[in-house]
């Protein structure tokens, strides 16, 4: 991808998705207290993303690792996007028979399903293990934002749009 490329089918990593949320969050990304993963070098340029989304415990990393270059799973992204936005479900229940009842994003599938977030990849299977595409997180992202805003509002991602905040992931 190029430098005014959105590239909507193309994966996108954990760590191009730290920065995608906490620019959608608007998150403050300097004077960030380091989250210590052992992948994630002060230097790196997805650090200060990777940090921010850590002091707000959106995410936690895996034994000590955040694992920045692996392409990020729907189950990851549900996780990180009801956190991220505080989204919550009356019930634990969801249409998808795919997810093991047990499994940590089981919950947070939930939250994106009650708060239409997501309708999954069919009518029963959301694809917990399917690795996410730049479109996906971009639709979960503006669907969730939305849920805090008027819907008449236009999305704002941070200071940026949100097609912005893609092209500019190799910054």
């Amino acid at each position: 991808t190029g430098p005014s490329t959105f590239a909507p089918n193309n994966f996108i990593s954990r760590g191009e998705a730290a920065k995608i949320i906490a620019l959608a969050l608007n998150l403050p990304t300097t004077n960030v207290q380091n989250p210590n993963f052992r992948d994630v070098k002060t230097t790196d340029w997805y650090y200060p993303y990777v940090a921010a989304l850590a002091n707000r415990n959106i995410i936690s990393g895996f034994n000590g690792y955040f694992n920045p270059g692996n392409q990020i799973t729907r189950g990851d992204m549900a996780k990180i996007i009801a956190t991220a936005f505080n989204l919550s479900s009356n019930s634990s229940s969801h249409p998808f028979k795919d997810i093991p009842k047990g499994h940590y994003s089981h919950p947070y599938v939930a939250a994106l399903f009650d708060n239409e977030v997501t309708n999954g990849v069919n009518a029963t299977t959301f694809g917990y293990l399917n690795k996410v595409t730049r479109a996906q997180l971009a639709v979960f992202t503006v669907r969730a934002e939305k849920l805090k805003q008027s819907p008449e509002a236009p999305v704002n991602v941070g200071k940026t749009s949100l097609i912005s905040a893609f092209n500019e992931l190799s910054s």
